[in-house]
């Protein structure tokens, strides 16, 4: 019996085996459609949805609606590896509840671990849970300037712009040794608090740097002079006085011409080896202050003794001998009265030269004879018996 022998409508349920029903006794369907069992429980067909609708059941039948999204909170773990990828686009995480974070969390060994937060309420900053690792030569930056921070392999890192440094947080440890440079110092910032004591020495001065003004009082003493460097231009007027000298220090070249008067010459100090030859002069000598003690023997001579000074009372005793009067020395006005007597006068000392008188008279028969004057002129006697005035 084949189909030809069946009326139309005959074979109902009960004539048909089960899974007998094949797929190629199905009469063909559009593409996409499904069969489904309407609400009379009779096959029925389910006509294609539109691109990118899902089929979707309201508990009775089905029917075709727009996708929905599955909240992410609906999420539930996994036991395997996932992958989070789009071949177009962008990937967002958005955390919309106001001041919200993003927290990527893992496990450390067996522990459970925040790797990083970033905070919504301070609009992204992100605090990483043990540090931040770049590649190697690789950059830290901003927008504007990606390079702003280079790390070296090898760990140097430089900054492509001056870094600010928050006041007061770099501290003496955080300086390599002399890396403070003149350059580096700020003008008028180093005061006397910021030097060690006794660490500045003649090579840190500047020629001319020290002044009265940096010297404190009474602090020069003689070791900080050089061998003859202080002169006249550095000493004020009446500073000098006998303490500051040496004994015997002041020679002759030290003093000024005139500047030794008496008030400056002690009592009893000057001797015969301070005096210039021919330096005394008359009027440096006091009345009467020159007597025997002070003249060497034979240094009187005539020109020494002003004229009519010499008198008898002058003249010791015996002390005038012939060497001692000059040819034609002495004369009547020289000769006190009564003063020259025989005993005075050598033998064949006075000729007649030596008296007032002219020519030598006859000899055996002339003799002087006085004029009553001062003179004498010769006479012959007349009467040898008669008493005559003779000399």
């Amino acid at each position: 019996i084949d189909s030809d022998e069946y009326i139309d409508g005959s074979i109902d349920t009960e004539h048909i085996g089960d899974d007998q029903i094949t797929l190629a006794k199905l009469a063909g369907i559009a593409r996409g459609k499904i069969i489904y069992g309407d609400a009379s429980g009779n096959p029925a067909v389910l006509a294609i949805g539109s691109a990118n609708t899902v089929l979707t059941a309201d508990g009775t039948d089905f029917a075709w609606a727009a996708a929905a999204s599955n909240a992410a909170d609906d999420i539930v773990a996994g036991d395997a590896a996932i992958n989070l990828t789009t071949s177009s686009g962008d990937i967002t995480i958005d955390a919309a509840a106001a001041n919200s974070d993003i927290v990527f969390r893992g496990t450390t060994g067996s522990t459970d671990t925040t790797f990083l937060t970033i905070d919504g309420s301070a609009a992204g900053e992100a605090t990483f849970n043990a540090g931040i690792v770049i590649p190697n030569a690789g950059n830290i930056g901003s927008a504007s300037d990606k390079d702003a921070i280079a790390i070296a392999s090898n760990g140097v890192v430089t900054f492509s712009q001056i870094p600010v440094i928050p006041d007061n947080t770099v501290t003496t440890a955080k300086i390599a040794a002399s890396q403070i440079t003149t350059a580096k110092i700020a003008d008028s910032q180093i005061t006397s608090a910021k030097i060690a004591d006794g660490t500045i020495v003649a090579a840190d001065l500047a020629t001319d740097a020290v002044t009265n003004a940096k010297i404190a009082d009474n602090s020069i003493d003689s070791e900080h002079y050089v061998d003859g460097s202080i002169d006249l231009v550095h000493m004020s007027a009446n500073s000098v006085d006998s303490n500051q000298y040496v004994d015997g220090s002041i020679e002759r070249v030290h003093l000024a011409a005139d500047i030794i008067d008496g008030t400056k010459i002690a009592n009893d100090v000057l001797n015969s080896e301070h005096y210039a030859a021919a330096s005394i002069d008359r009027e440096h000598l006091a009345a009467d202050i020159v007597d025997g003690t002070k003249i060497a023997d034979n240094a009187i001579g005539a020109e020494h003794i002003a004229a009519n000074a010499v008198g008898s009372s002058e003249i010791a005793a015996n002390a005038v001998t012939a060497s001692e009067i000059a040819a034609d020395a002495v004369g009547a006005s020289e000769i006190a009265a009564n003063a020259v007597g025989a005993s005075e006068i050598a033998a064949s000392a006075v000729g007649a030269s030596e008296l007032n008188v002219s020519g030598n008279g006859t000899g055996g028969v002339s003799f002087l004879r006085s004029d009553g004057d001062g003179t004498f002129t010769w006479a012959t006697p007349v009467d040898t018996n008669t008493d005559t005035d003779t000399g």
